[in-house]
Parts: C-alpha cells; structure tokens; sequence
C-alpha cells in the first residue's frame, strides 16, 4: 500500500509493483548489496516475487524511487511504523544508480513525509546499518540525522548478528548535516 506519490526534481516515489520484479531480482543479486541488506542469498526470482507480490502491499510505507518520466525502478525505501509516532528509515539502489544523490533526494523527500504528512505526523525518525556502510550513513548524515553510535551485534544479517551505526532525527531538528560520523 502506498500512501501518495512523492516528487523531487528528478524524482517520483510511487508503488512498487509486479512489473518491478525483474529489477528488484537483478539488483539484489549485487554482492555489495547483500553484503548490507539481509536479502536470502543466493537470491531468487521467487524471493523477488515474494517481495513485489507479498511484503510490499502490507508495507504501509514503502515507494519505488524512480527518475520523473521513466518507469524503471532505481531502488526502493520505506518508512517502517514504530510506536507513539515513530518510524525506522531504509533503503536500497541499484548498483548501476548509486553515487548521483538520488538517494539523499529520496530520502529528504520521505522524511520531510513523514513529518509533515504521516498519519499523525512523526516525531522521531531513527536509522540503522551495518557498520562499514559508507554510502547508507552519507546518506543518513547528508539529510541531517544524528549519529548515535555504534550498537554491537545490533542488526540481524541472515544467520548472524553484526554491529550497527544508529542514528536518528527529530521533527524539531534542522536537516542540515551533522558533524560527528565515523566516516
């Protein structure tokens, strides 16, 4: 289920759909991908079906990211409901559209969602990965989360656990990017 479509200047975030089935199997199977993603590895046709057809209609926040007048999907992020107004920020990109911004752009779009227009509107947004994950944390970083450190063994990743940096932003807080990340 998608809530609106977000736009940017370069962007729309809309619905994943069965029609993006193909890229989401084609890009999950970038070993640097699953190197920070917990995707199954190997990575299937099925599980990408699973994901499309399956996850995606019960995510109540959760777009495709794709370029304005082009159907072809770039990567995805979601917003995941906590509690008392809440949300944990993630994302992925597709190998091929990595180190342009479009990220940030996406990800500044979904935040500013998700405090302004959000059910009740958010009140705190928080972030997590694996440590180690540059692009994810200068994405987090550019959009004016706050780098909380390091919590040992704090993401499941498959059949372990591995460090997380964790971070987050407040609806009071100013985006500009913050100084103090291990990058």
């Amino acid at each position: 289920m998608i809530p609106v479509t977000l736009t940017t200047a370069r962007l729309q975030l809309d619905a994943v759909t069965r029609g993006d089935t193909d890229a989401v199997f084609e890009y999950c199977n970038d070993t640097a991908l699953q190197g920070y993603v917990p995707v199954p590895v190997p990575y299937t046709r099925h599980a990408a079906a699973s994901y499309t057809e399956g996850y995606v209609p019960k995510a109540p926040w959760l777009w495709a990211i794709r370029l304005i007048d082009d159907p072809a999907l770039l990567g995805v992020i979601e917003l995941k409901p906590g509690e008392l107004r809440s949300a944990e920020l993630g994302y992925w990109l597709g190998h091929p559209h990595r180190g342009n911004g479009i990220m940030t752009e996406a990800a500044a779009a979904v935040i500013d969602f998700g405090f302004s227009r959000a059910g009740a509107a958010l009140v705190h947004i928080g972030w997590s990965a694996i440590v180690g994950n540059i692009g994810s944390a200068t994405v987090a970083q550019k959009i004016g989360m706050r780098y909380e450190g390091m919590r040992r063994q704090g993401l499941p990743h498959r059949d372990h656990r591995r460090d997380a940096w964790v971070a987050s932003i407040l609806s009071t807080d100013d985006r500009a990017p913050q100084p103090g990340w291990p990058l």
